[in-house]
Formats: structure tokens, C-alpha cells, sequence
């Protein structure tokens, strides 16, 4: 049932609740969780965040079960929550409005680019790919390091995302039309989007390390 064809305007309907419902989610985490938790529970946090979020992210991809899905989808967003408590006690209540203002702007202007230039974003996949794991080893070295480069980090990760919007938005239009894949990309705009909200409000902060 689940994997039968639909309509595209349905299949996009679908794929725009999910992301919705990410946000709910880590919205509701993030008022629950005190502020202070990451910054006390550092490696905790960082630990649960890996673990769960790659856990859901693994059932999110490999189940075609919609239901399924979205426990997995649940768990991803979950600690994005998780991360987002934390960021009152980084920068000030303006500095993240802009970062929410700059996210929705960037994205649909990354969506609407992938809509005219669709075979460019699609043919980007694996330097994209590419690109996150430098971008990890060099935010793993900087941090392990105290390099100073946290800022300018941000900056190149909040490009590379804006380009991976376009681009799994453009995949999303080419997979058949199920509620399945709309599911599993409506999941995967979700991690772009809220990681460029995030870097958004690094490069907001006051300190960028």
C-alpha cells in the first residue's frame, strides 16, 4: 500500500509534513531539555546525539514501512533537540531569529535553484559526500585542537548544505513516488535544514571556536 504509486503534489505534501513534524519534535525536546545539559553533559551528549541519530537514520533508509519510518525519523530529530537547547545559552534570542530567517530564505532559494538547474545539483552527489567527511575530520581537529577555525567552518558547512538541500531536493523529485520515499527524503531535507540552521547560529555567536 505504502509503496504504491501516488501523485507528485501528494508525494511533496507528504515529504513537507515530515519536515514539519521534524521540527515539532525538536522543538519539543529542546524545551524540555534544561539549556545547561550540553554544556555540562559535553560528552554524553555528543555520544547520544551519534548514536541515536545514526540508528534512525539506518531504519529511516532501510525500512520501506512508513510507520517505521518515522520512529526512525523520530529518533533522528530527537537529538537535534537535543543540540537545539543548548543554543540559548550560545548566542542571544535575536541572533537566533536571523539564523531561522536566513535557514527558511537559503532553502527556498536552494529548492527553487534545484527546480531550474536540476541536472547540476543531481550530478554534485558524491562531492558533496565528499566534502562532509573533509568537513567532519577538519570540525573533529579543530575541536581536538583548539585551531580557532570553528567560525570559518561554519561557513563552509552552511554552503555545502545550502547545496545539499537542492541537491536531495532535486533526488526527491526523480525517486518514484511513494509515501515511503517521500518519508526518507523529507527526512534527509530535514538534517540539511536544521544543520544550516546551526551554522547559522555559529556564525552568529560571539565565539566562534
Amino acid at each position: 500500500m505504502f509503496n504504491n504509486i501516488v501523485s507528485r503534489s501528494f508525494f511533496n505534501f507528504v515529504m513537507g509534513l515530515v519536515i514539519i513534524y521534524g521540527v515539532v519534535i525538536s522543538s519539543v525536546v529542546a524545551e524540555a531539555v534544561p539549556s545547561d545539559y550540553i554544556s555540562t553533559h559535553k560528552v554524553t551528549a555528543s555520544i547520544l546525539f551519534l548514536v541515536i541519530s545514526l540508528c534512525g537514520i539506518g531504519v529511516t533508509n532501510l525500512s520501506k514501512k512508513p510507520l517505521i519510518q518515522l520512529i526512525g525519523f523520530t529518533a533522528v530529530a530527537a537529538p537535534f533537540g537535543l543540540i537545539f537547547s543548548g543554543v540559548g545559552l550560545v548566542v542571544s534570542h535575536e541572533v537566533i531569529v536571523q539564523a531561522m530567517f536566513l535557514t527558511v530564505v537559503v532553502a527556498v532559494a536552494s529548492t527553487t535553484a534545484g527546480m531550474i538547474y536540476p541536472a547540476v545539483f543531481l550530478s554534485l552527489g558524491r562531492a558533496l559526500l565528499l566534502s562532509i567527511v573533509i568537513l567532519l575530520i577538519s570540525q573533529v581537529l579543530n575541536a581536538a585542537f583548539g585551531l580557532g577555525f570553528g567560525g570559518w567552518l561554519a561557513v563552509l558547512s552552511s554552503f555545502i548544505f545550502s547545496l545539499f538541500i537542492a541537491h536531495d531536493f532535486v533526488r526527491s523529485q526523480a525517486v518514484e513516488p511513494t509515501v515511503s520515499n517521500a518519508v526518507s527524503s523529507g527526512a534527509g531535507l530535514f538534517i540539511d535544514i536544521a544543520n544550516l540552521f546551526l551554522d547559522f547560529v555559529t556564525q552568529g555567536s560571539d565565539d566562534w571556536l
